[in-house]
């Protein structure tokens, strides 16, 4: 299940990228600030 929520969550930031790159954003004026995965329900 965390695989799931961590490869949906890669698909969109890669499409955000994508459209970044393709305005002329270059691949070295981007970068991860954090990156922080927590749990969405209690966990037992």
């Amino acid at each position: 299940m965390r695989r799931l929520g961590l490869s949906s969550n890669t698909a969109a930031i890669n499409k955000v990228l994508e459209v970044l790159f393709a305005a002329g954003v270059k691949k070295n004026e981007t970068s991860t600030a954090s990156f922080s995965v927590s749990p969405g329900c209690p966990v037992k």
